[in-house]
C-alpha cells in the first residue's frame, strides 16, 4: 500500500476543513443570534432596574414597604418567558439548519458515489465485452478491466476530496 503523498494529505485535510466550515456555519448564526438576544436583555434589564431604582428613589423617606412594587415581579417573569421562548426558537431554527445541512452535504456526497459506482459497473462490464472475465490465464484482462472501471470511481473520489487517490 502507498504511503499518502504531502499534496494527498492536505487533499484531505481541506475537504475535512471545507465540510467543517459547511457545518458550523449554522451553529455559528444560532451563537450569534443568541448573543443577539443576550444583548438585548441585558439593555432591557439595566433600563428596567434604572426605573426602579429612579421611582423609588423619589418615594417619601419612611415609605417603607409600600415603595415596592407587585407589578414589577409580573413584569419579570413575562420577561423571563419570552426570553425562554425566544431561546427555544433561535435552539429549534439552529437545529433544523444544521440538520438540512447536513444531509445537503451527505446526498450530495452519496450521488457521487452512486454515479461513480454505475460507471465502475458499466465500464467493468464493457471492458470485459459484457461478461465477468474469466479467471486463471485471463486474469490479465480481469485487471485490465478492472482498472478502467475504477478510473471513472477515482475520478469522482478525487471531486469529493481532491487530490486524494492513490496515483
Amino acid at each position: 500500500m502507498a504511503h499518502p503523498t504531502q499534496a494527498q494529505f492536505f487533499g484531505v485535510q481541506q475537504a475535512n476543513l471545507d465540510l467543517f466550515l459547511a457545518l458550523v456555519g449554522p451553529l455559528a448564526r444560532g451563537a450569534e443570534k443568541i448573543n443577539e438576544l443576550n444583548m438585548q436583555a441585558v439593555k432591557t434589564s439595566l433600563a428596567d432596574t434604572t426605573n426602579y431604582v429612579r421611582e423609588s428613589s423619589q418615594q417619601p423617606v419612611g415609605a417603607g414597604m409600600s415603595g415596592l412594587k407587585p407589578e414589577l415581579a409580573n413584569g419579570f417573569a413575562q420577561k423571563m418567558n419570552a426570553y425562554a421562548g425566544h431561546m427555544n426558537e433561535i435552539f429549534a431554527s439552529t437545529g433544523a439548519e444544521f440538520a438540512q445541512e447536513a444531509q445537503r452535504q451527505m446526498s450530495t456526497y452519496a450521488a457521487q458515489a452512486q454515479e461513480a459506482m454505475a460507471s465502475f459497473g458499466q465500464n467493468l462490464m464493457s471492458s470485459a465485452g459484457g461478461a465477468f472475465p474469466a479467471s486463471g490465464a485471463s486474469a490479465p484482462n480481469w485487471v485490465a478491466a478492472y482498472e478502467t472501471a475504477m478510473k471513472p470511481m477515482r475520478d469522482a473520489f478525487e471531486k469529493v476530496m481532491p487530490a486524494t487517490a492513490a496515483k
